[in-house]
C-alpha cells in the first residue's frame, strides 16, 4: 500500500491468480474492490483511503495443492 495525497495505491504480485480483490473494512462491513492486472502485478488506486485503513486481499484461481496453488477466495490474505 502506497499512500498519496488523493488516497492510496494498492499493489500485490500474484502471477497465477485469476482475479484479486482488495477488501476494505469499515467496522464489520467489508467492501470488495476488483483489482486490475498488469503482468504479474495486480493494482488498484482507491481515493480517500488513508494510512490506518483496515484492508486485506482475496485471490481467486486454481486450487491444486500438488502444483503449489492454494487459491481460496473465502480466505482473507492479510
Amino acid at each position: 500500500a502506497h499512500p498519496h495525497p488523493a488516497g492510496t495505491t494498492f499493489r500485490v504480485r500474484s502471477p497465477h491468480a485469476a482475479a484479486v480483490r482488495l477488501c476494505v473494512f469499515d467496522g464489520d462491513r467489508e467492501t470488495r474492490l476488483p483489482m486490475s492486472r498488469t503482468g504479474d502485478m495486480w493494482s488498484l488506486d482507491v481515493p480517500r483511503v488513508r494510512p490506518g485503513q483496515r484492508y486485506a486481499y482475496r485471490a481467486e484461481g486454481c486450487y491444486a495443492p500438488a502444483q503449489d496453488r492454494w487459491f481460496d477466495p473465502a480466505k482473507l490474505l492479510v
